[in-house]
């Protein structure tokens, strides 16, 4: 039984879970693996609305600011009927300035709330706090100037919300730039804090890269932004929680606004112009523009994403780094609290009781059904694995070849970084030794020279990573410029006597494997070179990026050569096949580039002949899935 239960489970998997049947018959084997009939059996994350009551169960949320997208999951889940669904009705409550969530769940204003990582505080303060979801895996809280630095801050102007003058996250950057809040004129929150920065009325404020960040862009001013990130910490933000009380009281009615919740973040993160829309013309107090309120929610989904982790997850762990911070940074909080206390304020999953007597499938029509789906998931795999197979020998071929470079290139960095950090050294040494003395034009002449030396050596270190980073045998999912990854792709390979034109318009940031990525590029630039190479003049390669309706990220790669062949079309990406018939050429780089952009960014790579051979990649937009 154990058996067949894992392979229904695979299949489920396989297939999206999109089968109710198949959703009974895994509680049903669930039950049948218990000790007892009557055994409870617990299911983690999963609960369902009430149909026996007709009255929908009336629940607050206190938000923490005004209307905007940072409280888009809320409203998609009331248009889309995933509160009422749940047997919920809605209502969320108004933000007045300087008010805390965190008192007015407590104190019963409200059922539940939205809060940020001063929830552990409260917590180590020993207030009923528990915690729901993380929608946001870091605080996208920062400080902004125009051109001044925060290290010059004695008597410097600075604007800030009066919630956040005590935030851990503003005395984080402060102090990793040296100076404390005390050291400025601080004028708290206004309207008119951005036309103040604009303006030159402060030298700094306090904002979030969701809002401010955006704003300034649209203006096209030139700002600076200094982040707690600097400090080598991360904090949660835009948690949703409630009392203690609330979730012993009401576990289902948790577990169904939860879960409805989630549902609504997932959808608006999906579809993140539709849901700005919505906001657009419906909960826009603010009066944000269109185009503003699509710029913060993009931002807004890069935070929420994390590759380590799964989204709206909190972590025992993390409350207790971010505890030991707040002691770190504030006298009068003493943290004696252990991974196991924080593990009792954070929501694990519902648990819901199913009895075995409320399934009446015939045990044996369900033994035969899973019989059958056993046997036609060993046919499916068995397929599966021959075509992985040949993958994996492909790759491997690569992989061996990338080994033994990365060992050579570990011993060549190894005593190149050593004289490179003496060389930078020695340089800003000199340079401060020569702003002591007098302005003597052979000095400074000198001076200059010293900074170009130093430029040199880090784009020399720069190198020397980036080639460690590149043979690297581990990647790592992180966010990075696919324009700068186009044009670090061309500035490491060969271009001989080619012009490749870029048209770089504006920068895209995506998730994924950058070195992967770049690969894939090189192989197709290196292709687009090989095939000029009988052009006599005018060889031209272009490059251009754009981004689609549904934000997939479209990169066109083309020459201005003969074309690919009709007959090697279909061919192009097959393993071991090339148009060049030279005995070192294994017909092995169209391959793994196809399998990279498949397999590790789920998306399409394609080739066809418009003046010359085109390659045509396809990435997805990054989506939240229901798992």
């Amino acid at each position: 039984m154990k058996i067949l239960l894992f392979t229904i489970l695979t299949f489920n998997l396989l297939y999206g879970g999109k089968f109710s049947l198949i959703d009974d018959i895994i509680i049903f084997g669930k039950e049948l693996l218990s000790v007892k009939k009557t055994t409870t059996v617990a299911i983690a994350g999963t609960s369902t609305g009430s149909s026996a009551t007709t009255q929908r169960e009336e629940i607050t949320l206190q938000p923490t600011w005004y209307e905007q997208f940072q409280f888009a999951g809320y409203y998609m889940a009331q248009k889309n009927g995933y509160y009422k669904d749940k047997n919920l009705k809605l209502t969320i409550l108004p933000y007045t300035e300087g008010m805390n969530s965190a008192n007015e769940v407590v104190n019963n204003h409200a059922m539940y709330g939205i809060g940020d990582s001063s929830l552990v505080k409260e917590i180590i303060k020993g207030k009923n706090i528990f915690l729901l979801k993380a929608i946001l895996q870091e605080s996208p809280l920062v400080i902004f100037s125009l051109d001044e630095e925060l290290e010059n801050s004695i008597n410097k102007r600075i604007i800030l919300p009066k919630t956040v003058s005590k935030s851990i996250i503003l005395k984080a950057i402060l102090r990793t730039h040296g100076t404390q809040i005390e050291d400025f004129k601080v004028v708290y929150h206004s309207t008119k804090h951005i036309k103040d920065l604009i303006t030159k009325n402060s030298d700094f404020i306090v904002g979030y890269r969701s809002n401010e960040e955006i704003i300034l862009k649209e203006k096209n001013i030139k700002f600076k932004i200094f982040s707690y990130k600097q400090a080598g910490l991360k904090f949660y933000s835009d948690i949703l929680f409630t009392s203690t009380k609330e979730f012993q009281e009401n576990p289902d009615r948790v577990a169904n606004f939860t879960k409805a919740t989630m549902d609504g973040w997932r959808y608006a993160f999906n579809h993140i112009e539709e849901t700005a829309k919505f906001i657009y013309q419906n909960h826009n107090e603010q009066g944000k523009s269109l185009s503003s309120l699509i710029a913060e929610g993009k931002i807004l989904k890069k935070i929420a994403i994390e590759p380590s982790s799964s989204f709206g997850e909190i972590s025992a762990e993390k409350l207790l780094k971010i505890a030991t911070a707040y002691h770190f940074y504030f006298d009068d909080i003493n943290n004696t609290k252990t991974i196991s206390d924080y593990k009792e304020h954070i929501y694990l999953g519902a648990y819901v009781e199913l009895k075995v007597k409320k399934y009446k499938y015939n045990l044996f029509l369900v033994f035969i059904f899973l019989l059958f789906l056993s046997i036609v998931s060993l046919i499916y795999w068995s397929f599966w694995l021959k075509k992985r197979v040949a993958e994996k020998n492909a790759l491997l071929i690569d992989a061996d070849k990338r080994v033994k470079i990365g060992t050579h290139i570990d011993y060549i960095s190894h005593q190149l970084k050593s004289p490179l950090n003496s060389i930078y050294s020695i340089t800003n040494n000199l340079k401060r030794d020569i702003d002591i003395s007098n302005d003597n034009p052979t000095l400074m002449l000198w001076k200059s020279k010293l900074t170009e030396i130093e430029n040199k050596s880090l784009i020399m270190t720069k190198t020397v990573n980036f080639f460690l980073k590149y043979f690297s045998q581990e990647h790592k999912k992180e966010y990075f410029s696919i324009n700068e990854t186009i044009e670090n792709s061309i500035n490491y390979i060969d271009i001989q006597n080619v012009t490749i034109e870029f048209e770089n318009k504006e920068d895209f940031v995506y998730l994924g494997y950058e070195i992967l990525l770049l690969q894939v590029f090189q192989t197709i630039l290196e292709n687009g070179i090989q095939a000029l190479a009988s052009k006599k003049d005018n060889r031209l390669i272009t490059i251009s990026i754009d981004e689609e309706s549904d934000d997939s990220i479209v990169i066109v790669i083309s020459d201005n050569g003969k074309g690919i062949p009709i007959k090697y079309l279909k061919k192009i990406f097959a393993p071991y096949f090339s148009t060049k018939k030279h005995a070192n050429v294994k017909g092995l780089g169209l391959h793994i580039a196809k399998i990279i952009i498949e397999d590790k960014f789920h998306g399409t790579i394609s080739a066809y002949n418009e003046n010359g051979a085109t390659f045509k990649i396809v990435l997805i937009p990054i989506k939240l899935g229901y798992s």
